[in-house]
């Protein structure tokens, strides 16, 4: 049987190389596209994939909100494709269940390399991230946002976005309480005292 991918990007010149990059590789397979999380999460609920490929930065959803939308759909794994460095996402998108992650300015080569060990069932991160790691050095000099949790994460993206606290936790499944309780714990790992210094935070790294 042939494979199917899907490719979750709201820039179609990136969809359109990535699909040209995996149908060179697998001619037989099948690619579906989509650029925004909405349709893209009917997709998963109508068919089986062997592989998702997922932009972080859809107009409809932000960082880890996305890819956690898409694990609670299916069982295939994904691979992350950001226009943001490893240093930002890496750490947490892998912690939130991302078979890997690959900046967008990676060659086609490493992209494919990047796949051919997703549909292995093995983790893709670079040879640079995979030594900081080894050194222990990835989490020290890396952004403080990069140590949240996946659920402090949603939180942050959600109050960049100047979502209420009862928002969020609509959102989210949860309740507003807990909402709070996220936002002060990720406050606190950010050094942060309010929700005007939490919106400068994500512009100042390119979180929105």
């Amino acid at each position: 049987m042939s494979l199917r991918f899907l490719l979750i990007d709201d820039h179609p010149l990136m969809c359109k190389g990535a699909r040209h990059a995996l149908l060179e590789s697998w001619p037989d397979a099948h690619v579906d596209e989509r650029h925004d999380l909405e349709s893209a999460l009917k997709l998963l609920d109508r068919h089986d994939y062997d592989l998702v490929l997922l932009d972080l930065g859809l107009p409809d959803s932000h960082g880890t909100e996305a890819l956690l939308a898409c694990k609670g759909r299916t069982r295939a794994p994904v691979l992350v494709c950001s226009r943001h460095g490893e240093d930002q996402f890496a750490l947490s998108t892998l912690r939130a269940g991302a078979v890997g992650y690959l900046p967008k300015s990676r060659s086609v080569e490493e992209f494919l390399r990047a796949v051919h060990r997703a549909l292995a069932g093995r983790r893709y991160i670079s040879e640079r991230l995979a030594e900081r790691l080894v050194r222990g050095e990835a989490d020290g000099d890396a952004p403080p946002h990069v140590l949240l949790s996946a659920q402090e994460r949603r939180v942050l993206l959600f109050l960049a976005d100047g979502l209420t606290i009862n928002d969020a936790a609509a959102r989210m499944g949860i309740s507003p309480k807990t909402v709070s309780t996220y936002r002060s714990r990720l406050l606190d790992k950010l050094g942060l005292d309010s929700n005007a210094a939490l919106v400068r935070y994500c512009l100042e790294h390119g979180l929105v």
